[in-house]
């Protein structure tokens, strides 16, 4: 019957709701902070941000334009190396720029160690 398909078509999609919930990589703590020469963004509340580590920073880009109430397209990432800082793709996956820009970790032997962007 149509009433048990229905039923039957729910109950997969509640399964499949909580597999996607369940993060297959370990949550990364990373700190965004607006760039000093930054003046049209604003600051963020809260600067501390707990994430999927297989996000890309597009991910970022979309929650600072809903923060900040600007396109997201415009909002440029970049992560602080060697005295630098670097514009990060918006296909870069976050857990990626843990080793490849391992030198940007604050404490290396801190348990949990963040990971310092910026953005403008």
């Amino acid at each position: 019957s149509m009433v048990g398909m229905k039923e039957t078509m729910e109950s997969n999609k509640k399964d499949l709701e909580i597999e996607i919930l369940l993060p297959p990589t370990p949550l990364m703590e990373l700190i965004l902070m607006k760039h000093p020469d930054e003046h049209k963004l604003c600051r963020l509340h809260k600067d501390i941000l707990k994430l999927n580590g297989d996000a890309p920073i597009h991910v970022l880009q979309t929650y600072l334009s809903q923060k900040l109430s600007y396109d997201g397209n415009d909002i440029e990432i970049m992560i602080q190396y060697q005295g630098q800082c670097i514009p990060l793709d918006e296909t870069v996956v976050l857990k990626d720029l843990k080793t490849d820009y391992s030198g940007t970790l604050h404490d290396k032997n801190k348990e949990e160690d963040y990971l310092y962007l910026y953005y403008r």
